[in-house]
């Protein structure tokens, strides 16, 4: 009986132990459970947090293409801007040269008419020359402001 009673001791304690390491693996299993739920969810928040991003970059590589398309279409302007005002001087300097021809011939016909013609004839210049180089100045000036703003706006991108 005491045989018994010692066997049955020990069966009860081996119990209580298994019981115990039990409760401790299924406590430990539901810790890790928690665990592997929140890194579940915290790979889903990435997993949007990088969607997000992509997306951004999309959008900021699109604006970057849309933004360098725009500074070539300003650089075109530009030069064609700068070869008109090119193309503006070589014609006011042939009409330069055409008035001072003209002076010249007027000058022979006599003094009073080659004053009256001479004054006629600066006036004229000095207006067209104005005129061609404020037009074409200001568009050159406006073209590069631009073509610079694009620039440093793309530099940022």
């Amino acid at each position: 009986e005491r045989r018994a009673s010692t066997m049955e001791a020990a069966r009860d304690a081996a119990m209580a132990q298994r019981d115990a390491a039990t409760e401790r693996i299924e406590n430990e299993a539901e810790e890790s459970r928690k665990e592997l739920d929140a890194a579940r969810a915290a790979a889903a928040k990435a997993h949007r947090e990088a969607q997000k991003l992509t997306v951004a970059l999309d959008e900021s590589r699109r604006a970057a293409a849309d933004a360098l398309t725009r500074v070539e279409s300003l650089t075109e302007r530009l030069e064609t801007a700068e070869a008109d005002y090119a193309y503006a001087e070589r014609l006011t300097e042939e009409a330069v040269k055409e008035l001072e021809t003209e002076r010249a011939r007027f000058e022979l016909e006599g003094e009073k008419r080659a004053r009256r013609e001479k004054e006629f004839m600066r006036e004229a210049e000095q207006t067209a020359s104005r005129r061609w180089e404020a037009q074409t100045q200001d568009e050159v000036e406006d073209l590069r402001a631009q073509v610079t703003s694009l620039r440093a706006g793309k530099e940022r991108a």
